[in-house]
């Protein structure tokens, strides 16, 4: 209960005048008088009314104060907050995005916000914590109410319409599991809210953790119907594996060499172990390395292993009980047993050669104005890369014949050749998903000018990164060959003197090796280009190592093989959850004609805490113009009590009046 005018509390005061009346009241003595019988009637009074002559004082005292505190009740105008029950329309969003895979927090749902009490305990995920709470307000509705159900991922699904059956709905909330690639929630939030119809007082019902990467642009977006956001708070502290590469290890010829770079997203330092295992053809595991990892709080650290033995694939496990053991694995491939040469094209670039070697590549310096190898020197070249040398060779026939032979990556040099370049306005980094930019953020990196290449000479790629607005990597493929396009010169940014940097090398490298004979690694998914066996008519994915997830739909799909989807020509969609898969590709006959691995891991953005930024959504402007109020509670309702308090008073006055006639008359 609240009061509008606590201030008229004030007025209680008036009490003590009451008080001070009864006790400034006159009293009489007994006189004796010759006769009664003048007062008769009054003595037959006295006797048929003595308990109301001997309670009558106080009782009055106590209704008249009463009636006095009824009335200042009255005058501060309490309310009664109530929950507003919408009988319209009402959509239930549910946020299925990886971070609400990891563990709730004890009291999962925060009550005060949904009206609904969530379950607690650390083996639920927040999103089995979601799926209870949305069943139990589904409990608390009519069965003539038509409720929608709408999901998130990397494309929004209505999973129910307007349905009244609760049990369908619930058997479809308990059918939803978390998907571990990228997620759309604005286009979600979009999708819930124009499902509603005008004046149909629905309501969009949303359960979230909250982590939302696009929540500025969900915060702009203009909703017609009031939103509520239940928020599943979930388990702090979480560590994982960020990147785990794999290179020859040059003091031991055809061994490996490990490097496992952990995260830890908690507030104090942790010292994480991470074993390493190598798998053989057979299946076989062994381990081979234990690695002791110092992760400062809210950071990264990595730690190598070398002499690793040759094997199939290998797998860096995080032995650790936190929120979320999806990114407590991953795996890796061995490195090629020759290292490839590569013919580096630059006047100097010690970053660049320095980051080439710790990725596994023996880089072959030229310079632009030198002639191209030839014969059998260019044979020996796995591929090229340009370093801002691309305008003082492209005119030269035999660069152009090798160039055209080779894989290329071309680094740019803005403004040398007189084409159009771009300052970027921002520091905003959009990133694609693709092998090049796993695991990288870019944040905080600085840079300066890029080019602006003209649409034919990047038709062959698309951009996978762009810094303020502007593309900065482009990839692709040329004649079936990976190709590589950096439109920002090294030298004009910060990057080579960031942590990332390394890694970035690594994996842009390993796509222009060409997966090393695998796959390769993705999002889980996301669309990945494959080349199938000319003769394949069947394709499948077989999960070589089932990760249990926790969700009983997820486990049944990984235990059956799952068809190959195309998206496109060429392009196919990885696995929808983490782990190591093995394509297996059959003929007409059912013969296997080739199997490789696939590693898949889920969204790192997902997952990563947000710094700054909540989810604060807002309704459509008002017909006056004027931005109407955020609803981020369940809309509440005042219900006044003055009526009741009015009723009740008058009540009491007139058993004021029956005490005070009982007493004084017959």
């Amino acid at each position: 209960m609240q009061f509008l005018s606590a201030t008229s509390a004030w007025f209680a005061l008036a009490c003590l005048a009451i008080i001070g009346m009864y006790i400034l009241k006159k009293q009489y003595q007994n006189t004796e008088v010759p006769s009664h019988l003048l007062w008769r009637r009054v003595l037959q009074e006295q006797e048929a009314n003595s308990p109301w002559q001997r309670l009558r004082s106080r009782l009055l005292l106590f209704m008249q104060l009463m009636a006095a505190l009824l009335i200042v009740l009255a005058l501060m105008q309490p309310v009664l907050m109530r929950s507003v029950t919408h009988s319209g329309h009402a959509v239930i969003l549910i946020d299925r995005s990886g971070s609400m895979g990891a563990k709730a927090a004890p009291g999962g749902t925060n009550g005060k916000e949904t009206g609904v009490q969530g379950q607690s305990g650390s083996s639920d995920t927040k999103l089995s914590v979601a799926l209870s709470a949305a069943e139990q307000w589904l409990d608390e509705q009519s069965h003539k109410r038509q409720v929608s159900i709408v999901v998130n991922g990397s494309q929004p699904e209505v999973l129910a319409s307007r349905e009244t059956d609760h049990q369908v709905l619930k058997e479809i909330l308990r059918g939803i599991s978390p998907v571990y690639g990228y997620s759309d929630n604005t286009a979600a939030l979009s999708l819930a809210d124009s499902i509603h119809q005008q004046g149909d007082d629905g309501v969009t019902i949303i359960f979230t953790d909250g982590i939302w990467h696009d929540f500025a642009d969900s915060n702009s977006l203009p909703l017609q119907t009031q939103s509520v956001v239940s928020l599943i708070e979930g388990e702090s502290g979480n560590v994982g594996i960020l990147s785990f590469g794999m290179k020859e290890d040059l003091l031991r010829p055809g061994f490996n060499h490990a490097v496992v770079t952990v995260r830890n997203d908690g507030t104090t330092a942790q010292k994480l172990t991470v074993s390493l295992y190598a798998y053989g053809k057979d299946g076989e595991r062994e381990a081979v390395a234990e690695l002791e990892i110092a992760a400062e709080a809210e950071g990264w650290s990595s730690g190598e292993a070398r002499g690793l033995p040759p094997a199939d694939y290998y797998k860096a496990e995080l032995k650790a009980l936190d929120a979320w053991t999806g990114d407590n694995f991953a795996y890796a491939f061995p490195a090629v047993q020759t290292t490839p040469k590569v013919l580096l094209v630059t006047e100097g670039n010690l970053f660049l050669e320095k980051a080439l070697l710790l990725s596994g590549i023996k880089p072959v310096k030229t310079l632009p104005a030198t002639e191209p190898p030839s014969g059998a020197q260019a044979e020996e070249i796995s591929w090229v890369l340009l370093d801002g040398a691309l305008d003082k060779i492209e005119s030269n026939a035999a660069w152009k014949k090798l160039l055209e032979d080779k894989p290329l990556w071309i680094i740019d040099r803005p403004g040398s050749d007189g084409g159009e370049t771009a300052q970027p306005a921002s520091m905003d980094v959009d990133i694609a998903q693709h092998e090049v930019t796993n695991y990288l953020s870019f944040q905080d990196t600085h840079i300066s000018r890029l080019a602006k290449p003209a649409a034919e000479e990047v038709a062959w790629g698309r951009a996978v990164l762009a810094y303020g607005g502007v593309p900065a990597i482009y990839a692709g493929n040329y004649n079936g060959k990976p190709q590589l396009r950096f439109t920002f010169r090294l030298q004009d940014s910060d990057l080579p003197l960031r942590p990332e940097f390394p890694v970035l090398i690594m994996q842009a490298a390993g796509w222009m090796n060409g997966g090393q004979g695998q796959l390769g690694y993705a999002i889980a998914g996301q669309a990945v280009e494959l080349s199938l066996h000319p003769e394949s008519v069947k394709a499948d994915w077989v999960a070589a190592e089932p990760w249990k997830t926790g969700f009983s739909t997820d486990d049944e799909a990984l235990r059956q093989p799952m068809r190959l989807m195309e998206l496109g020509a060429g392009i196919y969609e990885a696995p929808a959850i983490p782990g190591l898969y093995k394509l297996t590709e059959k003929d007409n006959s059912g013969l296997l004609l080739q199997e490789r691995y696939l590693a898949v891991s889920a969204s790192r953005e997902e997952l990563t805490p947000l710094e700054d930024g909540r989810l604060e959504l807002k309704l459509a402007a008002r017909e006056d113009g004027q931005e109407a109020p955020r609803q981020e509670e369940e809309p509440m309702a005042k219900l006044p009590l003055t009526a009741a308090i009015m009723g009740l008073l008058l009540i009491l006055l007139v058993a004021e009046w029956e005490v005070y006639r009982r007493g004084h008359t017959g």
